[in-house]
């Protein structure tokens, strides 16, 4: 749904007479217009009445709980499950939960800083309510990160993570903790997986035994980039890139290292496609450069559109101490080769 369909989509439920029926529905479109960014330039949405915020609450509050329960049954009910769709159902089907649960607590929020009304210390309980309920339902969700870990196959994580605006922080489900564990669970499964990597407009479907073996670099190029992100190069060093290839595609990622990074600085990398347009397919999945995850987001300026990752500093410098720097694309668990290293004056 574009931002213009969630925008008439809440504007059209709060316009009904009978608003108070669907008072679930609303409160989680009013959600996802805030953390979506659909209301911008300064415009605020309508608020919800706090009755009709209140109401919908309860039976999104009363929905986690149901959710909790069928995740406490999960393992049994997989079990059971005797198709494919029927395995990606149970799995989608409780995140959407905890999506909408997400999406109500920010209504919430926002409504009660807006309220300067009794109903404000109501609509703030609510909200506390609804969060130490996604709190446990949280807590039983990651006892089963291997089932949910399949949704990765699927096109859900990448949508709702192209729907977040660039600037929004991941919640846990989309941070790359569904795709890292799809990979040790293919890694010890020891059996080779199929692996879907996009070339243009369709998708060439490879194994792992297609892919050439990674040659690590210990070679120097490495070590002075290595050395820069450990902020030892002097001031007005040149910029240093590392650059990676996705075996079986045409995308490269380019990783700019500057001469000097500090606390709070991003590290940047950069996704090139030789002009097919391959990268666009990669927008909303996952990368990780020595384990850590970042997605590919798709970013603008006055130079037109590009596709970027980034990780902050303050969470990765440790990786200054590494003598190696791997990519791994989240989505197919296929490793980056080492391509040449480059020097930009």
């Amino acid at each position: 749904m574009s931002n213009p369909q969630k925008r008439a989509c809440y504007e059209e439920l709060l316009a009904k007479p009978d608003v108070a029926v669907f008072a679930k529905d609303a409160l989680v479109s009013l959600g996802e217009c805030i953390v979506t960014d659909v209301y911008d330039g300064g415009e605020l949405p309508p608020p919800l009445p706090p009755e009709i915020a209140l109401k919908g609450a309860g039976e999104v509050e009363a929905d986690a709980s149901t959710a909790a329960a069928a995740a406490q049954r999960l393992e049994q009910s997989w079990d059971l499950a005797n198709t494919q769709e029927e395995c990606d159902g149970l799995a989608s089907g409780l995140l959407r939960v905890r999506i909408e649960a997400w999406y109500a607590t920010e209504a919430l929020d926002y409504l009660a800083d807006a309220s300067q009304s009794t109903a404000q210390g109501k609509l703030l309980q609510a909200a506390a309510a609804l969060h130490q309920a996604t709190r446990a339902f949280d807590k039983l969700l990651v006892k089963h990160l291997d089932i949910l870990s399949i949704l990765v196959a699927t096109p859900w994580l990448k949508k709702w993570r192209q729907e977040l605006p660039t600037s929004h922080e991941l919640p846990w489900w989309l941070d790359g903790t569904l795709e890292a564990e799809a990979i040790r669970i293919g890694r010890e499964a020891d059996q080779e997986p199929r692996l879907a990597l996009p070339q243009g407009g369709a998708s060439t479907v490879i194994t792992v035994s297609d892919i050439l073996p990674i040659r690590r670099h210990r070679d120097d190029a490495l070590r002075h980039a290595v050395t820069a992100l450990a902020a030892a190069a002097p001031a007005g060093a040149p910029m240093k890139t590392i650059v990676w290839t996705l075996p079986g595609s045409t995308l490269t990622a380019t990783l700019y290292v500057p001469s000097r990074i500090t606390e709070g600085d991003q590290l940047s990398m950069h996704l090139g496609d030789g002009g097919d347009g391959s990268a666009s397919h990669a927008v909303g999945t996952i990368v990780f450069l020595n384990g850590r995850p970042a997605c590919w987001r798709l970013s603008r300026d006055v130079t037109g559109d590009f596709i970027t990752a980034s990780w902050s500093w303050d969470e990765i410098c440790d990786l200054s101490q590494s003598r190696e720097l791997t990519l791994q694309d989240g989505q197919t668990g296929a490793e980056w080769s080492r391509a040449d290293s480059h020097t930009r004056a």
